[in-house]
């Protein structure tokens, strides 16, 4: 499954020709459409999408050709390409053709006995296990019947089992605009009678396929989860439930009170269409549609810490509002680069930093990359800077520029809250936050533009366990990772 979206779709028969006189044609696929799960108007629960499956190219439908005797005439693949659903051999349409039965995903070893609903359903084994992408696919059958054939085929899929659903909601707002967002859950789980079951997980929303005609019953039927802030939570139903083929379920879900929105881990965001800033907890599970994630929050401080920071950085502390009394590090969704000189040129880069060498406890990053990038303007100095190429515009205003962090930064930033335990727990965090966003993850050794002048000068790098990177000196290949204050 490629991805899922909400369907809604009809469909309509026009008068059909006489199957005789298209005989000898190639059997066409004029288009698919699908209905998604349906909900009962008693729902209670925050999240009742449809799920529908989302075609890609390369996947592939098949028809099951049966005649008038009730014979299966044969099990053909389909394949998408651009949208368009064809068979590379040609299947020539005949007159024979009774029924046809269109499902999705295609099995190519269908028993030929198969000419009816209820088997081809009964060939899906249902797992317990449903957290992969492609088994929770490969589970989700999507049929049709088709009982006046011809040459040119509409179909419209439903569902042949049904969906049980676990998602938890909250939202926030930033002026005149109001943003919804699922929270992940850990440690889910649905049970019936002695089968446990794994969920698939898709934006926060986690999801199951059951058979239909399965009896949810009280206490027989269980489901757990936890929200960040609460406790384990294991619910049962209030009354039998039969479920549907092609109906949802959605499963209520209590939120724990208030979610705090500047800690560690938190999306730093801004509006598509106002340009606001918008800080969404580190508990969603993506970033809401109309925002542009800029960074992960990694470290936050109260008025007393930011006005030392503002003080160590030469910044004004009043031109830096923060948020909700809050202020903070942001780590940058895109990579910076490499510093971009030679390490034989080790010793400009000292000379330029001579007021900072050997400050390990302080988070003077802003003020160093000043420097370096001043220095790096001008051609006379030899000093080259790339590491903020990347970035050179700001997130917002009452944000700083970006900059390349100092070894005490790197330290909140790969070992999380307390900066003198040497674990990588924070990059672990940060990387799972990372991961719902963009593409790339904290790795390796991660230089700072903290500069050690000791028998072996140079900047010091951060490993990715929380330990101090032994070499020093100018990095080479190893990116940096771009920081902002807010």
């Amino acid at each position: 499954m490629a991805a899922f979206s909400i369907l809604a779709v009809s469909c309509s028969k026009d008068s059909l020709p006489d199957n005789a006189a298209v005989s000898g044609k190639n059997l066409e696929i004029a288009s698919v459409n699908q209905r998604g799960f349906s909900y009962g108007a008693s729902t209670r629960a925050s999240y009742t999408g449809d799920y529908a499956t989302s075609f890609a190219d390369g996947d592939q439908l098949g028809l099951i050709l049966i005649d008038a005797e009730g014979k299966q005439a044969g099990n053909v693949p389909y394949t998408c390409v651009a949208g368009e659903w064809t068979n590379a051999d040609g299947v020539v349409y005949d007159a024979s053709i009774n029924r046809i039965i269109a499902y999705y995903p295609y099995n190519a070893s269908l028993s030929e006995e198969v000419t009816a609903v209820d088997a081809l359903k009964d060939g899906i084994e249902i797992k317990t296990d449903q957290s992969s992408a492609e088994d929770f696919s490969g589970m989700d059958l999507l049929i049709c019947e088709i009982d006046e054939v011809t040459d040119q085929l509409d179909i419209t899929f439903t569902h042949a089992f049904s969906l049980l659903s676990l998602a938890a909601s909250s939202s926030v707002t930033a002026g005149d605009e109001e943003f919804a967002f699922k929270i992940g859950m850990t440690d889910v789980s649905l049970t019936v009678g002695d089968v446990v079951y794994t969920p698939f997980e898709s934006a926060g929303a986690n999801l199951w396929i059951l058979k239909d005609g399965i009896s949810l019953e009280q206490d027989v039927f269980k489901y757990s989860y936890i929200v960040p802030g609460g406790e384990k939570q294991t619910k049962t139903v209030t009354s039998t439930v039969t479920v549907a083929s092609g109906a949802g379920y959605a499963l209520p879900c209590e939120l724990p009170a208030g979610q705090e929105n500047v800690s560690a881990g938190a999306f730093y965001c801004v509006s598509d269409a106002t340009g606001n800033t918008v800080i969404i907890p580190a508990a969603a599970a993506a970033v809401p549609d109309g925002l542009v994630c800029k960074g992960i929050v990694f470290h936050v401080m109260d008025a007393g810490s930011f006005s030392a920071y503002a003080s160590e950085n030469g910044l004004d502390a009043e031109d830096y509002p923060g948020c909700g009394g809050s202020h903070g590090l942001i780590l940058s969704v895109t990579q910076g680069l490499n510093f971009g000189m030679p390490n034989d040129d080790g010793q400009l880069v000292k000379t330029a930093l001579a007021e900072y060498l050997n400050t390990k406890d302080a988070m003077n990053g802003y003020a160093i990359s000043r420097i370096l990038k001043d220095k790096a303007s001008d051609s006379s100095s030899g000093i080259t800077f790339n590491a903020l190429n990347n970035h050179t515009e700001k997130v917002a205003d009452g944000v700083t520029d970006w900059y390349a962090p100092s070894f005490h930064e790197l330290k909140y930033l790969v070992r999380g809250t307390d900066p003198d335990a040497q674990t990588g727990d924070g990059a672990v965090f940060i990387n799972g936050q990372l991961e719902k966003v963009c593409g790339w993850q904290l790795a390796g050794s991660i230089p700072s533009v903290t500069y050690i002048d000791n028998n072996v000068i140079g900047l010091c790098l951060m490993q990715m366990d929380g330990m101090e990177n032994g070499w020093h000196g100018i990095p080479g290949t190893e990116v940096y990772y771009p920081v902002c204050a807010f």
